[in-house]
């Protein structure tokens, strides 16, 4: 399959945090490793594969409501809010979005970060690796 028509997306709830520095304009959030699903349908849902690799999202203007947790730290669960569209537990790829953003991190100890900027953008860092085949959900 010709890796140009896979869609992608980071699942949250099986990625790690490794850092979220507020550099007093941006807010810089680390996964090392990003769970990254791909998949030629809708990541996280169709048939596909799951790769490790790790993730920079960096929110511009960004601000942090909430305890940050001991890191790294396993995610629970999250979501991105992009303007009016919420999305549950997945952040798709490529991501470069302008405009009012929220990005809510869950770890396993329950707490909860609420980032909050003007844009959000993910940089892909090192080769991915692959973890597994993906059947899809049933």
């Amino acid at each position: 399959m010709n890796d140009s028509n896979r869609r992608s997306a980071i699942e949250i709830y099986d990625s790690t945090l490794a850092s979220v520095v507020d550099d007093g304009r941006n807010v810089v959030v680390a996964l090392k490793p990003a769970y990254i699903h791909r998949s030629t349908g809708t990541p996280g849902v169709d048939p596909g594969g799951g790769w490790a690799q790790d993730v920079i999202l960096r929110l511009e203007n960004g601000t942090i409501d909430g305890s940050l947790p001991e890191m790294p730290c396993d995610l629970w669960e999250g979501s991105l809010q992009v303007g009016n569209q919420k999305i549950e537990n997945i952040i798709p790829l490529p991501l470069d979005y302008r405009g009012a953003v929220t990005l809510i991190l869950v770890p396993q100890d329950e707490s909860r970060v609420v980032i909050r900027g003007s844009a959000v953008f993910a940089i892909l860092v090192g080769e991915p690796k692959f973890i597994e085949e993906f059947p899809g959900v049933s």
